[in-house]
């Protein structure tokens, strides 16, 4: 049986990944930056899920492992939303992935943009 896990626990975790070689960044540094409006970022990604479940445009998903935004357990989840969808494992990474496998990016996005 599996526990809820709380969204503050979710937050931290999320907010702990940005120490990388940046430094840390804080919570309330990113919304001094991005600005704190959810009411529009909401908006914004249902209008994106909703393109991207409509389209049938070919999609290229490049996930690292253990990866942030895309971890590998995700990845199913995008297959069955996105018709023409093509995924690349690119090795490790975590949310910096163009930093921890530029190469990897490299050879797949110039393999797929091969094919289409």
């Amino acid at each position: 049986m599996s526990t809820p896990i709380s969204q503050d626990t979710i937050n931290k975790a999320l907010w702990g990944a940005y120490d990388t070689s940046r430094g840390t960044i804080s919570a309330d540094t990113y919304k001094e930056e991005h600005g704190n409006e959810p009411e529009l970022i909401a908006e914004m990604m249902n209008a994106i899920g909703k393109f991207m479940g409509a389209t049938d445009m070919p999609v290229l998903l490049m996930y690292a492992n253990p990866g942030l935004v895309v971890p590998p357990k995700a990845v199913g989840w995008y297959i069955n939303k996105i018709q023409k969808l093509e995924t690349a494992f690119l090795g490790q990474g975590l949310h910096f992935i163009q930093e921890d496998q530029p190469e990897a990016i490299g050879r797949a996005l110039a393999d797929w943009m091969r094919r289409h």
